[in-house]
């Protein structure tokens, strides 16, 4: 997506699903997913990773941007528009589509939603699938949450849980954009009139703990302090806390006492069954709306992170054997030899 585009905001799981297959049609149209299953070597593992972030930074992730960087730094600098080039591109974009996340998704998140539903849904004022990817340019984060069954264990617990269909379409939202703090910020201005109480509360269910201040620091933004108050809740189980543990646990008492004080600040939970907890989850769930983020805390992002590396690599293998015409061995020394060039 340009600067100067106008951005996909999806109105629900439909609207999605539709904007996510036209997208692929369009950036990746006569490319198959790849079948390779070589693994990139952990230097170079890492820097597709650290691209992704600085794209991400520019504004939004856009994965046609990504690839151009990503051939560029590690294929041919001045190479954008070969075949070989569009092979790569295409082929990356459908292998991303084609990730089934059924299999990468929180083992209890079918069981316990259903439970979740029945005991909260008469005390909060809406829940929503909440998350930031690429949207407008593949429609790749639409693909990744369609095919993680999320629709059903989500909102089919909402309309079989709760008060039927009719409460589900009123109380539940698909918050699925380039920039989910905008989307945040536009969420929470459309309950402004028909919520009076102040402040309005927001539940964030996050593995990344940095995001609890952005959500917050977007609505003071918008709303001034004191207008929506965000409370966090810390799903640990993800590639955050996990490190975050693991560093505790060889950091010593002090390290583990400082983690624990954080646990309790955040409201912390290792799995969806913690929140059945009413007498400590009850009175924080309660009159909020809620932001149930994808990647981290539905999806598995470590699991998702393997996979995402592996069509990756073997996308980029692919289309560096057309340009260069070496051997897969060659073309990774290769990839090494310019990585040691860009540090």
């Amino acid at each position: 997506m340009k600067n100067n585009e106008q951005p996909f905001i999806p109105a629900d799981y439909k609207d999605a699903q539709n904007y996510a297959a036209e997208r692929l049609q369009s950036t990746s149209e006569g490319y198959a997913p790849t079948e390779g299953l070589l693994v990139a070597p952990q230097e170079i593992n890492d820097f597709f990773f650290a691209l992704q972030g600085e794209v991400e930074k520019r504004g939004h992730m856009d994965y046609t941007a990504y690839t151009t960087d990503l051939w560029q730094r590690l294929v041919d600098p001045q190479d954008k528009n070969s075949e070989a080039f569009k092979h790569f591109q295409g082929t990356l974009i459908s292998s991303l589509h084609n990730i089934d996340m059924s299999e990468m998704i929180q083992p209890e998140i079918q069981s316990s939603m259903p439970d979740l539903v029945g005991q909260y849904s008469e005390i909060i004022r809406g829940v929503s699938v909440w998350s930031t990817g690429d949207v407008t340019a593949t429609g790749y984060q639409l693909a990744k949450i369609e095919s993680s069954g999320l629709r059903k264990a989500f909102f089919g617990a909402f309309t079989t849980r709760a008060a039927g269909a009719e409460y589900a379409r009123k109380n539940t939202s698909y918050l699925v954009h380039d920039d989910k703090f905008n989307g945040l910020v536009d969420y929470v201005d459309s309950k402004m009139e028909s919520d009076s109480d102040r402040p309005i509360k927001i539940v964030v269910i996050e593995d990344s703990v940095k995001n609890f201040k952005k959500a917050q620091d977007a609505l003071n933004e918008k709303f001034g302090e004191g207008t929506v108050e965000v409370t966090p809740i810390w799903f640990t189980s993800s590639r955050e806390g996990k490190k975050a543990i693991a560093e505790a646990e060889e950091g010593g008492e002090e390290a583990k006492k400082a983690l624990q004080e954080k646990l309790i600040e955040l409201n912390a939970i290792s799995s969806f069954e913690d929140l059945l907890d009413a007498e400590k989850f009850g009175q924080l769930l309660a009159d909020s709306y809620i932001m149930l983020d994808f990647d981290g805390v539905v999806g598995d992002n470590i699991a998702m992170r393997v996979e995402q590396s592996r069509v990756t690599f073997n996308a980029l293998l692919e289309g560096a054997r057309m340009h260069t015409h070496m051997t897969d061995e060659e073309i990774t020394q290769h990839f090494k030899q310019m990585l040691q060039q860009i540090s």
